[in-house]
C-alpha cells in the first residue's frame, strides 16, 4: 500500500497488477508492478517495485515511467541498476 498511497495522493487512479517473491540487494523481497492512472493529465504510467527488510529496515526501488515508450526502453537499465544494489552494514 505504501506505493498506492505515494502515487494516489493527488487522486491518480493506481492499479497493482502483481506481486511476487523476488530478490533485491541480496535480500528476499516482493516486487510490485503496478499501473497509475495521473489525474492530472490522463496520462498512463508503468511502475515496479523491490521491498525488502532487513533488520527491521525498510528498502526498496522502484522505477515509473509513460507506459508506452519510456517504460520498456528504459526498464532494462533499471533493472540493471537493481540487479547491482547490495545492503551493506
Amino acid at each position: 500500500s505504501l506505493f498506492e498511497i505515494m502515487y494516489s495522493a493527488d487522486g491518480s487512479l493506481v492499479i497493482l497488477n502483481k506481486v511476487e517473491q523476488a530478490s533485491f540487494a541480496g535480500e528476499r523481497a516482493v516486487k510490485i508492478e503496478f499501473t497509475v492512472q495521473r489525474k492530472t493529465d490522463d496520462v498512463q504510467l508503468r511502475g515496479v517495485a523491490w521491498i525488502a527488510i532487513r533488520n527491521s529496515h525498510l528498502y526498496a526501488a522502484s522505477y515509473v515511467a509513460p507506459k508506452l515508450s519510456f517504460f520498456p526502453r528504459l526498464f532494462p537499465k533499471a533493472q540493471s541498476i537493481v540487479n547491482s544494489a547490495l545492503i551493506t552494514g
